[in-house]
């Protein structure tokens, strides 16, 4: 498998914003894991950054997969899309 690489910009663009808080800071750990399930949400791993400044920014997988499947039946897997959300604490 080759690395993979970008093709387009983010969907919506405004997400880079986010992202761009990142820049300069030193980070302390990692952890990535099968995220706590919730009603209603699908299995989806999470990675959470922990930052030497006291600061954490988690990156989960958002999808439509369930919107999707809840209405129809028998759809073709490329119906189906997937984006990061960033959430700082």
């Amino acid at each position: 498998m080759s690395f993979p690489r970008i093709v387009g910009p983010p969907q919506p663009e405004s997400k880079i914003g986010e992202l761009e808080r990142v820049k300069g800071k030193t980070i302390k750990s990692v952890e990535l894991g099968e995220e706590e399930k919730h009603p209603g949400t699908h299995q989806s791993e999470l990675m959470i950054l922990h930052f030497t400044d006291g600061t954490s920014m988690a990156i989960q997988i958002g999808s439509n997969a369930r919107n999707l499947a809840d209405r129809f039946e028998g759809m073709d897997t490329r119906e189906f899309s997937t984006d990061f959300i960033i959430l700082w604490e």
